[in-house]
């Protein structure tokens, strides 16, 4: 008599994706493409492609490749989707007894990223889809805002300078206007009389004495 005997085996199966460890400000992040992760705040514009080499992990489903400290030739491309601080943190000291007390506000600054590839040796193993990325900001834009920016405050400084500068006439000698002082005196003032007067009677009495 033959037996047969059935066994079921179950488990958990487990969905096999492709990530990367990536390390920036100081922290590690497992991304995947098409993840949106808030890091420490970048010197990026909005729309900017950053590329971020400091990979410490690459798994491509079974196939798990480990950095000693990072992967050779592993690179994460994300775009800035915004930028911006955080909630406020109130940092309050007090020491009793001798009346101090300080309290001051802080909201730390971040950087949102939307991966768009994880690329090994050159080679994409994971990417999002092309109508996906946004369109980059040129920052020839913003040299342009700035460079019109100076020229307007060229142009006030020049016209400061066309304000202050005196009219000059015929002979190139600066024209003087009708009541301005000469010397110390104004040329419409006349003499007061009797301030001579007085002055007059002084120098007698110091004569007849």
């Amino acid at each position: 008599m033959t037996h047969v005997a059935f066994v079921f085996v179950t488990g958990v199966s487990a969905t096999l994706t492709t990530y990367a460890i990536v390390r920036t400000g100081g922290k590690q992040y497992r991304v995947e493409a098409g993840d949106t992760i808030r890091v420490e705040s970048l010197p990026v514009y909005t729309g900017e492609i950053v590329s971020i080499d400091d990979v410490l992990m690459v798994a491509q489903d079974s196939d798990v490749t480990v950095g000693t400290p990072v992967v050779e030739g592993a690179r994460v491309r994300a775009q800035v989707t915004s930028r911006g601080r955080g909630r406020k943190v109130i940092v309050f000291k007090y020491k009793p007894k001798v009346r101090y007390r300080s309290k001051r506000g802080h909201r730390q600054p971040y950087t949102d990223l939307r991966v768009i590839d994880i690329s090994l040796d050159g080679e994409a193993v994971a990417a999002v889809e092309e109508q996906e990325i946004l369109p980059e900001v040129m920052q020839d834009e913003i040299v342009d805002t700035t460079e019109a920016a100076v020229e307007i405050v060229e142009e006030a400084e020049v016209q400061d300078e066309a304000v202050a500068a005196p009219e000059e006439d015929a002979a190139g000698e600066p024209a003087i206007e009708e009541g301005a002082d000469i010397d110390g005196e104004s040329a419409d003032e006349p003499e007061d009389d009797s301030t001579n007067s007085d002055k007059d009677e002084v120098k007698g009495e110091q004569d007849g004495s």
